[in-house]
């Protein structure tokens, strides 16, 4: 299977990263940190790396091509974006989020 994993150079995307592609999987996965840390997790499973900024338009635009020009099979959801505080859900405007 071509799985999509984002936020795979970091903790629990890594591990995630490995594991699939020790089964065996056609990895593709998304960074915004960690160049070395990635360029060594591609280097050492054979995966491939996109820098993505889920802040970023044109890094969306780039990820978006990707996905329409790939044909994946699976997607792992693991990019995320810090959170200032608790009650960041219940202040932020919904059209912001």
């Amino acid at each position: 299977m071509k799985i999509l994993v984002t936020g795979g150079s970091g903790g629990m995307g890594e591990a995630i990263v490995r594991r699939l592609a020790k089964d065996g999987h056609t990895i593709i996965f998304t960074y915004h940190t960690h160049a070395d840390r990635t360029r060594h997790i591609v280097e050492e499973t054979g995966t491939k790396a996109i820098i993505f900024n889920m802040h970023d338009t044109a890094s969306l635009k780039n990820l978006t091509a990707l996905i329409s020009k790939e044909n994946f099979d699976g997607l792992v959801n693991n990019a995320a974006s810090p959170i200032p505080s608790r009650e960041f859900f219940t202040k932020i405007d919904p059209d912001q989020f």
